[in-house]
């Protein structure tokens, strides 16, 4: 599915309505897969990716634990952890996304 994705938190905080619709959005394809780790466990993903890139450098954004909270006319919103990369290591957040379903561009 291709959307428009709007980032809903910076850093696990809830920004206002106003400025998380100001900031440019992620536009790609939603794709859903599942994360195998060592040991054993799984989670699911959700991640956007530019769709003229399909490697894994064209991943725009990664959704772990997605949940489904909000869907109404075109518009999902989805909740689950965001990880960051910081200079003492990796750590994960809170993030929430506003996909807004748009048709794909002409190829």
């Amino acid at each position: 599915m291709y959307a428009r994705v709007f980032l809903m938190r910076r850093h696990g905080r809830k920004l206002p309505w106003r400025e998380a619709l100001n900031v440019a959005p992620l536009v790609g394809s939603l794709t859903m897969y599942r994360v195998s780790w060592r040991g054993g466990s799984e989670t699911q993903a959700l991640t956007v990716r530019n769709p003229a890139n399909q490697t894994e450098a064209g991943s725009l954004a990664t959704l772990f634990e997605p949940v489904l909270t909000n869907i109404g006319n075109g518009v999902m919103v989805f909740r689950g952890i965001e990880r960051i990369d910081r200079e003492d290591g990796p750590a994960g957040y809170a993030q929430e996304w506003r996909c807004e379903v748009e048709a794909k561009p002409a190829s």
